[in-house]
């Protein structure tokens, strides 16, 4: 795959199934850069003098390459970008994610193919890691943080919701509301158990990121509700799996708030408007005699100290006591304008009320 090819084996021009690598002092259009060459691609006319090198079109498959020396020049091992190379890997990765959730009929349906791109994914980003490794600790830090993590926070998501729609009970929405409330109650326990890591992701900070997200710290795992017995050294650090499980659950519990809702509407509609029930106790006096007693108990502070408006508290009493109170205000002013006996239902109330006392007392 690599080596210093001999002139006569070539054409005068260079398919552009291969790729030459020329020192840095060349500074041609069409360049890829590495750390210290840059990688052409296309068709060009080669030197014959000074020969040539062969690298495989699938160049980034390859961590190293061996230049030997080219024009002359004494040229050093070149490490191309992994950072890149992984990027690469991310951008396929979301291309068709959104192929399937713009495509997919179902739920179900999307999960399942969500599962299979997820775990192809990471599979992916497995090989490439063990023949590239990481350019330093910040490439490092950035393929747990952010890399890797989205395959698997998609993967985490889609595996809850596939297990959602499987365990999700059939008929009633009652059962089903009931069903989602639980998963609610699991999703906020489990963020209740990393406070201070969440606090840490989600304020932007990067002082623990070492510890978190490179594979030297990977035994100082923190404690969660699912636990690996085995982590691969090559493919894992501490906290990746955690921050990642953090935002599939985030992803599930909008899911589930979006399921839950269209339950919600889809009761409301097929129940229609809730049926008036007859109140347990009927008042049976007037209408007149009601605001009566309304306007006595805010004088009073008979409720909330006096601290309410008529009309709310007339509403509430007619729909309490299962009488129509239509103007409250009219029908107060009418008692103010009484010639005699302006609180002629009040005094009534009062007669009443003694004549229970007095009946009591054996009076009458």
């Amino acid at each position: 795959m690599l080596g210093i090819m001999d002139k006569m084996a070539l054409s005068d021009t260079v398919p552009a199934t291969i790729y030459t690598i020329y020192p840095t002092p060349f500074n041609c259009p069409g360049a890829y850069f590495g750390s210290e060459h840059q990688i052409f691609d296309g068709n060009f006319t080669p030197f014959y003098k000074t020969g040539f090198l062969f690298i495989n079109q699938h160049f980034h498959n390859f961590r190293y390459f061996s230049l030997g020396h080219i024009f002359n020049y004494a040229v050093p091992e070149t490490k191309i970008r992994c950072d890149m190379i992984y990027k690469e890997f991310l951008s396929d990765f979301d291309n068709r994610l959104k192929k399937i959730q713009s495509q997919s009929s179902s739920l179900m349906g999307e999960a399942m193919a969500g599962i299979e791109i997820c775990t192809t994914a990471l599979l992916d980003l497995r090989i490439a890691v063990g023949k590239h490794g990481f350019k330093n600790i910040d490439v490092e830090i950035d393929f747990f943080k952010n890399v890797k993590s989205r395959p698997l926070r998609f993967l985490i998501h889609y595996t809850e919701v596939r297990s959602c729609e499987m365990k999700m009970p059939k008929w009633g929405s009652r059962a089903k509301l009931e069903f989602i409330d639980i998963e609610f109650d699991r999703i906020n326990t489990f963020f209740e158990h990393h406070p201070d890591f969440r606090l840490y992701m989600e304020s932007g900070a990067v002082e623990n990121d070492k510890r978190y997200f490179t594979r030297k710290y990977l035994n100082d795992f923190p404690l969660s509700t699912s636990y690996s017995y085995f982590k691969d050294p090559m493919f894992n650090s501490a906290y990746d799996e955690l921050w990642s499980m953090i935002m599939g659950l985030a992803l599930y519990g909008n899911y589930l708030t979006g399921l839950k809702a269209k339950l919600d509407d889809t009761s409301i509609k097929a129940s229609g408007p809730p049926e008036k029930k007859d109140p347990a106790f009927r008042f049976t006096m007037s209408p007149t005699a009601a605001v009566e007693f309304i306007y006595a108990f805010k004088e009073l502070r008979a409720f909330d100290h006096g601290n309410f408006d008529i009309k709310p508290f007339t509403d509430y009493f007619g729909e309490v006591f299962g009488i129509e109170i239509k103007d409250p205000y009219g029908l107060f002013a009418q008692i103010a304008n009484r010639k005699t006996k302006r609180a002629k239902y009040v005094q009534m109330l009062l007669d009443a009320f003694h004549n229970s006392l007095e009946r009591r007392d054996g009076h009458s």
